[in-house]
């Protein structure tokens, strides 16, 4: 997406949440969610990506970042493809 792209995550009830993790590659390989951050709440969550570089997300709830199955890494770059 380009800089400055406005991104929503979306999903219906109180059984997910979104962990913004900047720039830091290992906390999205190891799922290193804060304690803060485990719980779920209602959606969307949406995010505005100022400056080019590669983004990490995942959801705090339960095993939903370890299974794999709700991580997130988002590009931005002026030359999108």
């Amino acid at each position: 997406m380009a800089p400055g792209e406005t991104i929503t995550f979306s999903w219906v009830g109180h059984a997910h949440n979104v962990v913004e993790l900047g720039e830091d590659l290992g906390a999205w390989e190891e799922c290193l969610i804060p304690e803060d951050m485990v719980h779920g709440v209602a959606g969307p969550h949406t995010v505005t990506l100022p400056k080019e570089g590669v983004y990490y997300f995942v959801c705090g709830v339960a095993v939903h970042c370890s299974a794999g199955l709700q991580k997130a890494q988002i590009t931005v770059a002026h030359n999108c493809p």
